[in-house]
C-alpha cells in the first residue's frame, strides 16, 4: 500500500516551513555581538523551547554545536512525526476502503467498537448470535440497514484486521515522538540556561572611580571572574 502523494506532498510541505523558520530565526541574530555582551539566561531559555539550539545560538553563535545536535534532533523527531502521521492517514484510509468494498458497511464514521465488531465476525447476523449466548444482551446492533455488515470473503476480513492492527501500532508511536521533543526542548533550554549564565560570569567587567590619593587621576579597575 502506497502513501497518498497529496499527504506525502504535505508533509514535505511542512518540513520545508520547518527548515525556512529555522533560517529565518538564525538570522534574526547573525548580526549580535557575542564577544562582549551580556546574554539573558531567561531568554536563551525561552528560545530553546521555541526551538532547540536557537538559545545556544544565542548565547554564542561562533560556538553552538551543542545547540545544533537538538536543532538535529528536533528535526527528525518533527520528521519522523509527520511520517507517521500521514503513514496513520494512509492506513486508515485503506481500512475505511476494504471495509465498504468488501463488507458492504461504511464505517467511516462509526464508533471503535462498531470497527472492531465488523473486523472480528463474519456478519451481523453472527455477531448478534454470539452476544445473545455470552449473555451480552446490551452490546446487540439493531437488525437495520445501517449496521448490517457481511464480508465477500474471509481473506478480505483478516486483511483489514491487518491493515487496522497497522493503523494501532503506527498511532502508538506519535504520543512518545512528541515526548521526546519536549524533552528535547527542556533540556536544550537548560543547556542554554546554564551556558547565559557562565557567559556573563566570564565577561571581563571595567569601571572607573576616582583616586583619592592621586590628584586628578582617574582609576580603571578590570574585573574578570572566572
Amino acid at each position: 500500500m502506497n502513501q497518498n502523494p497529496i499527504s506525502l506532498k504535505a508533509s514535505l510541505l511542512k518540513i520545508a516551513a520547518l527548515v525556512l523558520s529555522i533560517l529565518v530565526f538564525t538570522s534574526v541574530v547573525q548580526a549580535q555581538d557575542t564577544d562582549n555582551r551580556e546574554v539573558s539566561p531567561g531568554n536563551a531559555l525561552l528560545r530553546s523551547f521555541v526551538m532547540p539550539g536557537w538559545g545556544h545560538h544565542y548565547v554564542d553563535r561562533d560556538n553552538w554545536r551543542r545547540g545544533q545536535y537538538h536543532l538535529a534532533a528536533d528535526v527528525i523527531l518533527i520528521a519522523s512525526y509527520l511520517g507517521f502521521r500521514t503513514h496513520s492517514n494512509v492506513l486508515e484510509q485503506n481500512m475505511y476502503t476494504v471495509a465498504s468494498a468488501h463488507s458492504g458497511q461504511d464505517i467511516t464514521n462509526r464508533d471503535r467498537a462498531y470497527q472492531l465488531a465488523v473486523g472480528n465476525y463474519h456478519s451481523l447476523a453472527e455477531y448478534n448470535d454470539y452476544q445473545q449466548r455470552t449473555r451480552n444482551l446490551d452490546q446487540l446492533y439493531p437488525n437495520t440497514i445501517e449496521y448490517q455488515w457481511e464480508w465477500d470473503s474471509q481473506q478480505k476480513r483478516q486483511d483489514y484486521g491487518d491493515i487496522r492492527s497497522q493503523w494501532n501500532q503506527t498511532n502508538q508511536q506519535l504520543p512518545a515522538l512528541l515526548s521526546l521533543m519536549v524533552v528535547n526542548r527542556i533540556i536544550s533550554g537548560l543547556s542554554a540556561f546554564s551556558r547565559a549564565r557562565n557567559h556573563n560570569t566570564n565577561i571581563p567587567q571595567i569601571s572607573f572611580s576616582h583616586n583619592p590619593y592621586l590628584k586628578g587621576a582617574v582609576q580603571a579597575n578590570l574585573l574578570v571572574r572566572w
